[in-house]
């Protein structure tokens, strides 16, 4: 008979084996994704103005409410990050860069944005 003890041995180290043998896979893949580091002092800096409202002309959504509900949806979008016309270590133009936001119309996904920084309501 199996005692209490050497049940959860077993089950600890099956956990430890399943999350190794799952995780695993997902880092392998997720390294060999990735671009090679890229140094900041290959970063120009100060290249571009600092992004408008959107009502100014510039890439920065704005949202005029009045006593309407907002909606703000949060997605994974493609922004520009690094400066216009940088080129990669991999000799790639830079197309932007996937991150986490908030939106106010959905509709702004189709292009990468010209900031990361969410709508100013």
């Amino acid at each position: 008979m199996i005692t209490r003890r050497e049940f959860l041995k077993f089950s600890a180290a099956a956990g430890g084996a399943f999350y190794l043998a799952t995780h695993g896979r997902f880092l392998g893949r997720t390294l060999a994704a990735q671009s090679p580091p890229l140094p900041g002092g290959a970063i120009p800096k100060w290249v571009d103005a600092l992004p408008l409202l959107s009502v100014a002309g510039g890439p920065m959504e704005t949202i005029i409410a009045g006593s309407d509900e907002i909606r703000l949806y949060m997605r994974e979008f493609q922004a520009s990050v690094l400066p216009t016309g940088f080129v990669l270590p991999t000799g790639a133009a830079y197309a932007g860069t996937w991150v986490w936001g908030y939106l106010g119309d959905i509709n702004l996904l189709t292009a990468p944005r010209g900031t990361y920084i969410g709508p100013v309501i």
